[in-house]
This record gives C-alpha cells, sequence and structure tokens, in this order.
C-alpha cells in the first residue's frame, strides 16, 4: 500500500523484501515517488543509484532532464534550426525512465494521453523522448522540493488541451479579424 491509500500491483521483477520496498524508497528519498504514474520500485532504484537523492547538482528540472538527455540540442544557423536532435546518452537513469513509456502509453493518466497525442502528431521516437522528459521533471520536483503529484487524469488533460486550442483559435480570429461563431466562421 502506497501512501495515498491505494494498493499498487508487483510486476515478477520487482524486488521482494521483508518490508515494503515503497516505504523504505519514501524513508530514503522523503517524497513518494511510487505516485508518480507508471514508475515502480525498481525503476526508482535505478535512477536514484545513478543520480542519488540530492538534487542539489542539478540547478533545476530542467538540467536534470539535459542530463538524461531529454532535451534536445538545436543546432542554428542563420536564424533556422537545422538539427534538433537529442544526446545519445547510455545513462542507466535514462534507460530507466525509457522503460515505463511503454507502460504509461497504455494508462488513462494525463502523462498517457501526452504520449498518445504526441505520437499521432510527431512520432512515437519523439514521444517516447518528450514524455521521459515530463515524466524526469516530476521526478525531480518529487525529490527536489517535495511536491506529491497528483494525477489530472485524460478527461482533464484533454478538456485543458481543447481550452488551450479554443484560447489560440480565439486569438488568431482576433488577430485577423475574424469572427468565430458556433463553428462557423464569418469575415
Amino acid at each position: 500500500m502506497n501512501h495515498n491509500g491505494k494498493s499498487k500491483s508487483h510486476g515478477k521483477n520487482d524486488i521482494r523484501t521483508t518490508e515494503n520496498l515503497e516505504d523504505v524508497l519514501y524513508h530514503i528519498v522523503g517524497a513518494d515517488l511510487s505516485a508518480l504514474p507508471g514508475i515502480r520500485s525498481n525503476a526508482i532504484l535505478q535512477i536514484i543509484s545513478e543520480v542519488g537523492t540530492g538534487m542539489s547538482k542539478f540547478p533545476d528540472a530542467h538540467h536534470f532532464a539535459s542530463y538524461l538527455g531529454f532535451v534536445p540540442r538545436n543546432k542554428i544557423t542563420g536564424g533556422h534550426v537545422i538539427s534538433s536532435k537529442t544526446d545519445r546518452i547510455k545513462s542507466s537513469a535514462a534507460q530507466a525512465f525509457r522503460k515505463l513509456i511503454p507502460s504509461i502509453s497504455q494508462t488513462k493518466t494525463a502523462l498517457g494521453a501526452f504520449y498518445r497525442r504526441l505520437a499521432a502528431r510527431i512520432g512515437k521516437a519523439q514521444a517516447i523522448i518528450a514524455t521521459c522528459r515530463k515524466l524526469a521533471i516530476l521526478f525531480y520536483n518529487t525529490i527536489a522540493y517535495g511536491k506529491a503529484y497528483v494525477e489530472q487524469g485524460e478527461l482533464m488533460y484533454k478538456q485543458k488541451q481543447e481550452d488551450w486550442e479554443r484560447q489560440k483559435l480565439a486569438k488568431l480570429a482576433k488577430k485577423y479579424n475574424v469572427t468565430i461563431v458556433n463553428n462557423n466562421v464569418k469575415q
């Protein structure tokens, strides 16, 4: 049982101890990392074994994501981006985050909806990296600031996305002096 009162299923490769491993990790880290979507005790152990529990070596969450290789390196020439590939980093922590994505993609969580939306738009490979980056930032914030992760759910994520798209459309309509009435465009 984790700290939010929900029971979690255990995979066949999960480490078994006489004590509840999630409780031990909570004691070590000082935060409930098992509340993050798709993350299990084995992955938490693999990640903290490489990066540690003190996040002071990373100025912020974006530096942590960059350390893991989840941030694109934009090559810009003449004001144009000619390449934006991520670094190839052979880190066990980065591999642990990547291994979580297939299970996250199947969930009805906000992160699962984020992955599916990006996979349809930009492809699975880039969606995996973007989702890993988002998960790494959640991981960092949970450890560094003790912020408890609160799952929004897929429906809330989709609602926020639709609201953002409506705001963007209204801004464009105002810019081009167009009126939008019940899905019809009038000039």
